[in-house]
């Protein structure tokens, strides 16, 4: 009798509570203040927070913000255990860590058209990447000790009708620096 082989199942579990509070401080400006803290079965517990502030403009339907914010990014199960022709897991993967800025403004222009800008800045530690490995022939997956990126969105939403739904149009930049050692390099 032939047997069956297998493989080695494994499995990750998340588990998440979170807190948000969203305060009117008065003369058109708005605070959101919230955290997060999530446990994972194979890294542990993370709190990460945020504040955001906002203030309607004169122009009507008009509001700018600025937001700060942490945000933890797990490895997932192909980046920690993948095992195929094409890609190599990798357990010594640690968790991405993040802290972001952003500053923008959007105008419901209309009923129909929402417009908004938006620029950004985070600071990533042991960041997750992947490289194609010539030597095995596989892509795998690595920590980057330190990566910067800044960014520009700019979006606008059309209510084309009812029976329609809506059009998006948006344009994003990104500039993306990775800390090799010897200084940050552009990616």
């Amino acid at each position: 009798k032939r047997m069956m082989a297998f493989p080695l199942v494994k499995v990750l579990k998340t588990k998440a509570a979170y807190v948000e509070d969203k305060r009117e401080l008065g003369n058109g400006w708005t605070a959101n203040l919230g955290t997060r803290y999530e446990h994972h079965n194979t890294f542990g517990g993370d709190w990460a927070s945020h504040i955001g502030l906002k203030k309607k403009t004169r122009m009507k339907n008009t509001h700018a913000y600025i937001s700060w914010g942490q945000a933890v990014n797990n490895p997932t199960l192909k980046m920690l255990y993948a095992n195929s022709p094409y890609w190599i897991g990798n357990p010594d993967l640690k968790q991405e860590k993040s802290h972001t800025v952003t500053l923008g403004i959007d105008s419901q222009v209309s009923d129909r058209l929402l417009v908004s800008a938006s620029i950004y800045e985070s600071k990533l530690k042991d960041a997750l990447d992947w490289v194609w490995d010539t030597s095995i022939s596989k892509t795998v997956y690595y920590n980057v000790n330190k990566e910067k990126r800044q960014g520009l969105n700019l979006s606008a939403t059309y209510k084309i009708g009812r029976c329609f739904g809506k059009l998006r149009a948006s344009y994003n930049f990104l500039r993306q620096r990775v800390d090799t050692g010897s200084g940050m390099t552009n990616d």
